[in-house]
């Protein structure tokens, strides 16, 4: 229904599983990154902005989704709403060197 009103992506957050994204062509699960909990304040906003900054720039929908959930999970690792997240490299920094697998398609294709 969301796509009939000119919604492309709509995203659901797992928490630490990560997060499932519905696209018009698929629905993407992807994978939460490990990482040391301190506090959890500002999560979901760290990944709602990542999520639209990695569509504006153009990310094919399951590097975006795996880069806003790598900026939740670094916000978590801090106390405070931005107190672990530093940059956008750093964000593409945790995506590579971590062992999350990557994005599922669980219907249609990627």
């Amino acid at each position: 229904m969301l796509h009939t009103w000119g919604v492309g992506w709509a995203a659901v957050t797992l928490g630490p599983r990560g997060c499932a994204l519905v696209t018009d062509d698929a629905v993407l699960q992807s994978p939460g990154y490990d990482v040391p909990v301190v506090d959890t304040t500002g999560c979901g906003d760290a990944f709602s902005a990542a999520l639209v900054i990695a569509k504006l720039q153009g990310r094919a929908p399951a590097d975006a989704a795996a880069f806003a959930n790598a900026a939740a999970a670094l916000v978590a690792t801090g106390l405070g709403s931005d107190a672990g997240l530093i940059d956008a490299a750093h964000v593409d920094e945790l995506i590579a060197e971590s062992s999350a697998s990557g994005s599922v398609a669980v219907k249609g294709s990627a």
